[in-house]
């Protein structure tokens, strides 16, 4: 049996990825061995939403939600990790949060049948717990690296240049725990008997649309946010390109396929094998179907749809429409020349 390891790259957009390369050795080494998916989109702009639909490979999971604070996904699928653990995998969820000390770890996508969350602020102890899980195969890991959440990285803000370096910084220290770990399966001899998914949830908007007046966390859906990067190592996966479309919720059925997992999806509106299928549009969100527009910061209810080149996103502000592989940024609403 493969085992499965799903690290998870905080607040990372293929364009970030673009800009700070440098900082990312390890990640570049993964991607050079492993089928990657230049078209991939990230679900939604908002990390527990992201995490829940890949989990549970759907994008419905919070329809029911008018706000963040208490969500709890519906659960329309079983958590791919619950999945499996039945066909005996051991199951562990790892994060390293800069604030465990004071607010232990939760996630609310995390199944009730499945081990703890298991959290700490120190990447020794990381490593530690990591190469500890690895010593029993088979193995299914989920690795939440948040130091490069623009929070989490303000712990580097002594040691940096400005924000830029900052975030800098906090990408080269994601990536070398990302080489630790590779180095813990290959130490093992394990790594070419694993499938291991790297993925980026969403990016930030850095004063490209005027939302709070500079910098946001996430915010609606355009295409500079919603690319990140993904890359799937695996033993039977020739390394190469991908340049067909992939979603958040594709992820567990992909998983399940490449370990020779039978689980078809209980719920009808579920994602696919992209390695066996070909999609003709994603989409993406910030809010749930239910949450209204936030007034006092700016920000409105904005779900998009995408093809291979446009994309069209849907607000209270009206509908925009994007040439996004010519205007990356999504800068120019192609809507605005036409009467």
């Amino acid at each position: 049996m493969k085992n499965l390891v799903i690290l998870h790259l905080e607040s990372i957009s293929l364009q970030r990825l673009a800009e700070l390369g440098s900082a990312f050795p390890n990640l570049r080494r993964v991607m050079r061995e492993a089928r990657v998916f230049d078209n991939y989109f990230s679900s939604a702009t908002s990390t527990l939403m992201v995490v829940s639909y890949l989990f549970h490979g759907n994008d419905f999971e919070f329809d029911t939600a008018t706000r963040f604070e208490g969500m709890r996904p519906e659960r329309n699928n079983r958590n791919l990790y619950s999945v499996l653990q039945d066909h005996g995998y051991h199951a562990d969820l790892l994060c390293l949060d800069a604030f465990h000390a004071v607010q232990p770890t939760t996630l609310p996508g995390w199944s009730d049948d499945l081990p703890p969350v298991w959290g700490t602020n120190d990447f020794p102890t990381l490593f530690a717990r990591f190469d500890a899980l690895t010593d029993r195969p088979p193995f299914a890991l989920y690795v939440w690296d948040l130091v490069t959440h623009i929070e989490h990285s303000l712990a580097l803000a002594p040691h940096a240049r400005g924000l830029t370096d900052q975030i800098r910084r906090a990408c080269g220290v994601a990536d070398d725990a990302l080489g630790e770990m590779l180095a813990t399966l290959e130490r093992k001899g394990l790594l070419d008997g694993t499938t291991f998914v790297v993925y980026g949830d969403h990016g930030d908007d850095c004063w490209t649309h005027g939302f709070k007046g500079g910098m946001v966390h996430a915010t609606e859906p355009y295409t500079a946010i919603t690319r990140t990067p993904l890359a799937i190592r695996d033993p039977d996966l020739a390394a190469g390109t991908t340049a067909g479309l992939a979603s958040t919720i594709d992820l567990a059925p992909t998983c399940l396929a490449l370990l020779g997992i039978d689980a078809p999806p209980a719920f009808p509106h579920s994602g696919i094998d992209v390695l066996a299928g070909a999609r003709e549009h994603v989409h993406a969100q910030n809010f749930t179907a239910n949450q209204p527009d936030n007034a006092a910061l700016g920000i409105a209810q904005a779900f998009a749809v995408a093809d291979a080149d446009y994309a069209l996103l849907a607000s209270a502000r009206g509908l925009e429409l994007y040439a996004y592989r010519l205007d990356p940024g999504n800068h120019c609403n192609l809507l605005h020349v036409f009467d």
